[in-house]
């Protein structure tokens, strides 16, 4: 019995892991990020806390056998994040990252 209750603890722990790499592909609505700006401010590549890398790498997790075509970091929602342009199978897709975090915040296809 003892083992039942760990593999069932077990499943339960990676569930959440599991669902967080699939990200939806629909309209996004407002944006929580963790670096705030203000609309209109300059945005500098060194407010970032996360590379370009790093955003292309976690948009490419959110939309996989992807190829980035453009990434710009941006003010999104009053928060700083980078926008990763993607295209597969002739599809355009739109992923918004978090640039403190890398997390990704919304991805949808364009």
């Amino acid at each position: 019995m003892k083992t039942l209750i760990s593999a069932a603890a077990l499943a339960f722990a990676l569930a959440p892991a599991a669902s967080a790499q699939t990200t939806p592909l629909d309209e996004c609505g407002p944006l929580q990020g963790t670096i705030r700006v203000a609309d209109g401010d300059l945005i500098q590549p060194d407010m970032a806390r996360v590379s370009p890398e790093d955003a292309s790498d976690a948009a490419l997790r959110a939309v996989p056998d992807a190829t980035v075509t453009e990434i710009e970091l941006e003010e999104e929602d009053g928060f700083l994040v980078y926008e990763v342009d993607l295209w597969r199978d002739g599809v355009e897709f739109e992923v918004e990252v978090d640039a403190g975090t890398a997390e990704v915040l919304c991805a949808e296809r364009d």
